[in-house]
């Protein structure tokens, strides 16, 4: 038999109290905890003829060509032709999606790195076909993951993917065009060339560096976080990081130390996830960063980073700088951001 409890009213109006005390002091305390983000509408948007998420942009003079799709289904590339704004379909409704797009120094082509660690090549006429693989350079299907992007380093392509925090994957294109796989047992997101031969990886918890262009690769010592992305300036010897949760470091030192340089936040809105960080190569911008949720990060030149939050839900994937404005990759659109 289970015997009822009664409460006397006292007794329940203090537990009340306390209680509403407590998710006060909770509020303030996730409040105060929370850095101040701006949020903003000051943008506009470009509808686009594929519904997907866009994933990846790639400029060759006046034509941008933009790249995405759903996961393992509905993969497409529309160009942009920046004369007449006029889009054209290339690719649509592929069974893959697409998350690099690069030019083949070897023979011209375009290159589109897929969600599952396959190229598929598209001729000047528009004609597709997936690129065939040696036996030798076949992936491990467990690695078979995302191409987030891809690198062209001394007249030779280098992709980088991974997946499922646990799974990694760098592709080095070699003289027959084939590419050689080196696999990892932690989740890669970005890479960026050092300079000369030497190549800097970056991943969930994991930096791993080359010195003879991806021959090897030696693992780092470095801060304990989920690298999304990494860009570098060899000119200056400066670069950044992203991590999940909106964290950046900076270098100074050819990527032999990295500092923090904005903490991760929390908002109250939403988490503030930075997946693609890019230079500017402008007067008054050094970087730029986009995310999950509309989450962007602004550093203008000897000001802290700005952070912004764009008023929508979109998950931003990629950004090109065109005529002093921001282009920023969105699910079925083109989000314009003035700088």
């Amino acid at each position: 038999m289970i015997e009822s409890c009664k409460v006397d009213k006292n007794t329940r109006f203090k537990a009340l109290r306390n209680s509403s005390f407590f998710m006060l002091v909770l509020l303030i305390v996730l409040v105060a905890g929370c850095k101040k983000v701006e949020e903003t509408d000051d943008f506009t948007t470009i509808s686009l003829p594929e519904s997907g998420l866009v994933r990846t942009f790639y400029r060759e003079g006046d034509t941008v060509f933009i790249a995405g799709g759903e996961t393992h289904s509905n993969g497409f590339m529309l160009t942009y032709d920046l004369r007449t704004d006029q889009v054209s379909t290339i690719v649509s409704g592929y069974q893959h999606s697409f998350y690099s797009v690069s030019r083949n120094p070897l023979n011209g082509l375009l290159y589109l790195g897929m969600d599952n660690s396959d190229l598929l090549i598209v001729d000047g006429d528009g004609e597709a076909g997936e690129h065939y693989i040696e036996e030798q350079y076949w992936v491990n299907d467990q690695q078979k993951q995302p191409l987030h992007e891809v690198h062209e380093v001394n007249s030779r392509l280098f992709y980088i993917g991974g997946g499922e925090l646990q799974f990694g994957l760098i592709r080095k294109q070699l003289e027959n065009d084939q590419f050689q796989q080196y696999e990892f047992n932690n989740e890669l997101r970005s890479l960026v060339s050092l300079g000369g031969n030497k190549l800097l990886a970056v991943g969930n918890g994991i930096q791993i560096t080359s010195n003879d262009l991806g021959e090897t690769w030696t693992r780092k010592s470095s801060p304990s976080a989920y690298f999304t992305s990494v860009c570098f300036d060899e000119n200056t010897a400066t670069g950044w990081m992203t991590t999940f949760q909106g964290g950046i470091y900076k270098t100074t030192d050819g990527g032999e130390n990295w500092n923090r340089e904005q903490t991760p936040i929390s908002t109250l809105r939403s988490p503030f996830y930075l997946k693609r960080i890019k230079l500017l190569n402008s007067n008054n911008y050094d970087a730029i960063a986009v995310g999950n949720n509309g989450s962007l990060a602004v550093k203008q030149t000897d000001k802290p980073w700005a952070l912004i939050h764009l008023s929508l839900d979109d998950d931003l994937s990629d950004f090109i700088v065109i005529n002093n404005q921001l282009w920023i990759a969105a699910k079925g659109k083109l989000i314009i951001y003035p700088l």
